[in-house]
């Protein structure tokens, strides 16, 4: 379901700087929302997780609007490798 767009760089820098979103604050769709309280990095499967559950509560009637999109790829090698030899696959 959700498929990040083609890149010329597949193995991005990870980005450390976790902030708080302020601009977000009022709903620009809809009107209830789900506010995170809490700073993270989100992977697509939470947010399949959250359209089922909003799916079935509701059997299907709420129309649901993401803000949010997992387009960075994250790499991560296996373990007992040694150091070097390039950036790992990809892990989610």
């Amino acid at each position: 379901m959700f498929t990040p767009q083609v890149l010329k760089i597949r193995k991005m820098h990870k980005n450390f700087k976790l902030t708080w979103e302020y601009k977000c604050i009022n709903l620009k769709f809809g009107k209830y929302g789900l506010k995170a309280m809490d700073f993270g990095r989100l992977q697509p499967c939470h947010l399949e997780t959250i359209r089922k559950l909003i799916n079935r509560e509701t059997k299907k009637a709420a129309k649901i609007w993401y803000r949010v999109f997992p387009n960075v790829s994250v790499t991560k090698k296996p373990n007992e490798v040694r150091m070097g030899k390039g950036k790992g696959n990809h892990a989610y």
